[in-house]
């Protein structure tokens, strides 16, 4: 049986989105269409999070999408949604930069 990817899933959130930041759920995804791109070796989780130091009560709440490519972690947070084209979501998953705009 594989190891689980959560100490993963949770180590990328915190270094994308801060040491503050506690995975509440991982929840695997199918990869509509990317797989294909990306020669199906993709995994996707939507990942629920808050901040260990929210003064808000309930505490703040963020989903964001991790990818797995070839044991890669990256994180979509859902404010690029709207913003992060296709080529530079593979570039991530693949380890390059992403060529200026």
């Amino acid at each position: 049986m594989a190891d689980s990817p959560w100490p993963l899933i949770e180590a990328a959130i915190k270094l994308t989105c801060g040491e503050e930041r506690a995975v509440i759920e991982a929840e695997t995804s199918p990869v509509h269409g990317l797989e294909r791109i990306m020669g199906g070796r993709l995994q996707q989780w939507f990942v629920t999070s808050t901040s260990l130091t929210c003064p808000h009560t309930p505490r703040c709440i963020w989903t964001d999408i991790v990818y797995c490519f070839e044991g890669r972690y990256v994180v979509l947070q859902f404010k690029e949604l709207a913003s992060l084209s296709l080529g530079a979501l593979r570039q991530r998953l693949r380890g390059k930069e992403a060529p200026d705009a």
